[in-house]
């Protein structure tokens, strides 16, 4: 890795999605500057072949791995308490498991596998880890993003759950693309509201995106002419070393351990450098109030007294951007025909007062019930 870095020893990071890809890179790198480093994912042999690799590597026992369902928030609260019990501090905290699928799946907990365990996850695990990475300070959390937060209209508080979107049907490229865009989004708005909640603490949080079409088993499930597109482009870049899982992760291993970001908290990075988000997630109104619900469904974090729930409107960047609303017309054969849309500040979509979904006696919704999740072998990581 170019670049001045921080030199780990005596440090412990924890890394989820670290069984393969961009996760197991930074889980290496991590340990080679002398961290220790817990790689958490839901892929057993691939998780216990990076631990074993990581150790030959270090000549040292410098990796553990703890199996966990992520899509699973009893999961998440077993796999935290497994870590505090075991370790006295945390000092990074990596967030990078992520999946894609063109088949609506539902969790244990019947939300569906996008929103589950690219946000949900991550915002219970963090929320309970928190304390101990208090305890550590100076601290760090890191959020792994996508550009794809950028690349559609924003969340609708009328299908958090992501059903509309799938149209009643199970299969769907366009869906798959608009739910990750959604829980890419969640994360950054995560990353701005847990920024300003940890002023003061010496514990920062900051959100990344790797890069464009980075080389990862994240697409193996796309179908159709999609899955031989994600071939081409895929198997060019690797060719001429553009899309490596190794340049996917540099911006992850800076975030997590330059000296230079000590103290920066709130902020988006790409490709080694701060960046834009998109101005739907510097919205207060709407952090805000996706925070609330979050707290409300995990149990994880301390929900807003009062949210201003504003207008709970999204509006679209200005310009052209790729709306996610792919028809679908030739199913899982062909897969994907692009809606393109211009937009030019005009309201994409009116969020209704209430989240969809039953409500509890406590006012939040009930994860409803559905499809249950795919089996762990065919899970997606970074």
């Amino acid at each position: 890795m170019s670049g001045t870095f921080l030199k780990l020893a005596g440090k412990t990071a924890l890394v989820t999605g670290g069984a393969r890809g961009m996760g197991r890179v930074s889980a290496i790198e991590l340990a080679k500057m002398g961290a220790q480093v817990i790689i958490v994912d839901w892929e057993g042999e691939a998780g216990t072949r990076t631990r074993d690799y990581i150790n030959r590597l270090t000549g040292r026992q410098a990796a553990e791995f703890i199996y966990c369902d992520l899509s699973s928030l009893d999961e998440v609260r077993r796999l935290a308490a497994d870590v505090q019990a075991r370790h006295p501090a945390l000092h990074i905290l990596l967030c990078n498991a992520g999946i894609t699928d063109p088949v609506r799946r539902v969790s244990v907990d019947g939300w569906e596998l996008h929103l589950a365990t690219c946000h949900l996850a991550h915002f219970l695990l963090t929320h309970q880890l928190l304390d101990l990475l208090k305890r550590s300070a100076p601290a760090r959390i890191v959020s792994i993003s996508s550009d794809a937060h950028k690349a559609g209209p924003g969340l609708d508080f009328d299908d958090l759950n992501n059903e509309k979107i799938w149209k009643g049907g199970e299969f769907s490229n366009g869906a798959s693309f608009a739910a990750y865009h959604r829980a890419k989004l969640c994360n950054v708005y995560f990353t701005v509201e847990l920024a300003e909640r940890l002023k003061g603490t010496d514990v920062t949080i900051n959100a990344v995106s790797p890069g464009y079409f980075v080389n990862t088993t994240i697409y193996r499930n796309l179908t159709g002419i999609m899955k031989w597109g994600s071939f081409l482009v895929f198997g060019i870049g690797s060719l001429l070393r553009l899309n490596t899982p190794e340049k996917g992760a540099r911006t992850h291993i800076y975030v997590a351990s330059s000296p230079d970001l000590a103290g920066v908290s709130g902020r988006y990075f790409a490709y080694c450098r701060e960046a834009s988000p998109s101005p739907l997630a510097l919205d207060p109104a709407i952090r805000r109030r996706l925070w609330a619900w979050t707290a409300e469904v995990t149990g994880g974090g301390v929900a807003l007294e009062e949210v201003d729930a504003g207008s709970g409107e999204s509006r679209l960047v200005p310009g052209l951007f790729f709306a996610g609303e792919i028809l679908d017309a030739f199913g899982p054969i062909g897969g994907f025909n692009f809606q393109w849309a211009w937009a030019t500040g005009r309201t994409a979509g009116r969020a209704a007062a209430t989240p969809s979904g039953p409500t509890t006696s406590r006012g939040a919704p009930e994860a409803p019930k559905g499809r249950s999740r795919t089996p762990r072998s065919s899970a997606r990581r970074r």
